[in-house]
């Protein structure tokens, strides 16, 4: 079995080995990464979350890495889609509204509006360069995987 190094440093050097592994080995190898990348994110928002009366919105919080040939690997952190739980008898879903949380409401209809409360900038803010070094670092050692691979 033939075996292969790499020894690159820097984004631009990345960028371009990942370039050369085509869309698909790409995905393989940066997918893992991003989940990994966006853990300290994750875990920082749900440390910062409101309580609230039934700690859903802080259960709710989770990552969601996916990859398409069109937009490369995306990845998200917030509510999870479908995470529902029965309040007074009917479903509540955090994703309606996290972004009310954050970013507050202006009074409307009688009701005197809240104040935001932005736990997930704070978070993002606060753990963007940690997960980018874990990106980075990540990604290089799956693209050593998968070089000692082939």
């Amino acid at each position: 079995m033939a075996q292969a190094s790499l020894r690159l440093t820097g984004d631009k050097e990345l960028l371009a080995e990942l370039a050369k592994l085509g869309d698909a080995m790409a995905r393989r190898v940066v997918r893992p990464a991003a989940r990994k990348a966006l853990t300290p994110i994750s875990k920082a928002m749900k440390a910062l979350a409101p309580k609230g009366d039934t700690g859903q919105l802080k259960r709710s919080i989770g990552i969601s890495v996916k990859a398409s040939a069109r937009t490369g690997v995306s990845g998200l952190v917030g509510a999870r889609t479908g995470f529902k739980i029965i309040v007074d008898g009917r479903p509540v879903n955090p994703v309606k509204y996290i972004h009310l949380v954050e970013f507050g409401t202006a009074p409307h209809g009688g009701h005197p509006g809240t104040s935001a409360r932005p736990f997930m900038r704070t978070a993002f803010h606060a753990n963007k360069s940690k997960s980018e070094e874990i990106l980075r670092v990540e990604t290089w050692k799956n693209i050593k995987k998968l070089v000692k691979a082939k």
